[in-house]
């Protein structure tokens, strides 16, 4: 046996391993966060102090994000500019009117509005990249496109939140660039860094990565 095969074949079975463990979380992703979604329904004031460390579980998803990216999803960039500057402009522009017309429709309250405006204008994540893989999309391009949306978010999200929902509450766009940059970028770009420098550990973590995910996003809700 051959270095090259050596040095894939556990690369291989811990791509297989990823790729069972996605399914599996992606299946069950609508239950558990239906479930999370009742227990803070029922449990309101027993739930109620989780909300402190929201911004913490989200960090953790974006860190999760980082580890799964690698130098080959960047290159796609440079082979392929004009699908992911398409992708990125309608995510950012369909996005953020979606929300605003859903407002609209539905006159919602202030806070409300100014809430389904925010996840409107914000970037997209790494359940698009794994529900773009189950239905066998073009997933490099899908994690091109969340890449190039989330290292943009600081400047685009809290300016179309300021532009779309500042009629409704005071938006300071500057505290959510600050906000954006510690919750989103620097957690991906310390995943990027571990995976470049530990790629070992990585490995051997990321059949883990999606359920870490969906743990996140459920203790969010």
């Amino acid at each position: 046996m051959s270095v090259q095969q050596t040095v894939s074949a556990p690369v291989n079975a811990s791509a297989s391993k990823e790729d069972r463990s996605a399914k599996i979380a992606v299946t069950v992703f609508p239950l558990i966060i239906l479930a999370a979604l009742v227990l803070g329904l029922l449990l309101p004031v027993q739930t109620a102090p989780l909300v402190k460390g929201v911004n913490y579980a989200l960090m953790v998803i974006m860190f999760g994000m980082g580890l799964t990216l690698t130098a080959p999803d960047f290159a796609v960039i440079a082979r392929r500019p004009w699908p992911i500057l398409v992708g990125v402009l309608m995510q950012y522009l369909i996005m953020p009117l979606a929300a605003v017309v859903v407002v609209w429709a539905f006159r919602l309250d202030p806070a409300l509005a100014v809430g389904v405006i925010l996840v409107g204008c914000a970037p997209g994540g790494t359940a698009s990249n794994v529900v773009s893989y189950l239905a066998k999309g073009d997933v490099a391009l899908s994690v091109a496109m969340t890449s190039v949306s989330t290292l943009l978010s600081p400047i685009v999200t809290p300016l179309l939140t300021k532009l779309f929902a500042d009629t409704y509450m005071p938006v300071d766009a500057p505290a959510m660039a600050k906000s954006i940059l510690m919750i989103v970028v620097i957690p991906v770009v310390a995943g990027l860094l571990v995976r470049k420098f530990a790629p070992r550990f990585v490995t051997a973590l990321l059949p883990v990565l999606p359920w870490i995910s969906v743990i996140g996003i459920s203790y969010a809700v």
